[in-house]
């Protein structure tokens, strides 16, 4: 008689917990997706801005392209991807502060040791612009898609429904 509350309860925490994993990799996905096209197109218009002004030649492309490798590498060295740190509020944007706050200081310094004035719009303005960008987007994920949260978006919704629970239409 008590087996069988017992075990419903237990089936419903695995099922809520698989729904819970389902959901942490999709919206895992989707960061990642969402963070590198960020940083791709804030990177191709920076160049497309700084070309000719401030960046002539050759060296406005491979100045960005560095810059966004650099953004994308201090985001993995951070962890800003993991999954136990994602949808986690402050925490998550510890992490996401640090891995610019990283690149940053890394590309002021490899400006700095190869004397290239050109990298300082680069590194004092497109960067912070960029981890700012990757905040807000962060921030209307959350609020798009995280369960609990008003208006969830439906692509969101529908990969937290339980498949063996799916109501009959």
């Amino acid at each position: 008689m008590l087996a069988q509350p017992v075990a419903a309860a237990f089936t419903h925490s695995r099922r809520s917990a698989s729904t819970s994993l389902r959901w942490e990799s999709l919206y895992r996905r989707i960061v990642c997706i969402t963070d590198v096209v960020l940083i791709t197109l804030s990177m191709w218009g920076s160049r497309r801005l700084l070309s000719g002004s401030l960046t002539p030649g050759v060296r406005g492309p491979i100045l960005g392209t560095v810059t966004g490798a650099a953004l994308v590498a201090a985001l993995l060295t951070r962890r800003s991807w993991e999954m136990p740190v994602l949808g986690q509020g402050a925490e998550e944007y510890r992490r996401l502060g640090s891995a610019v706050a990283m690149a940053v200081a890394v590309m002021g310094l490899a400006g700095l040791a190869a004397q290239l004035p050109d990298l300082r719009p680069w590194v004092f303005a497109v960067l912070p612009a960029t981890g700012l960008v990757l905040a807000v987007s962060r921030q209307l994920l959350r609020s798009a898609c995280m369960p609990g949260e008003s208006a969830p978006a439906a692509w969101c919704r529908s990969s937290q429904q339980d498949p063996s629970t799916k109501s009959p239409t």
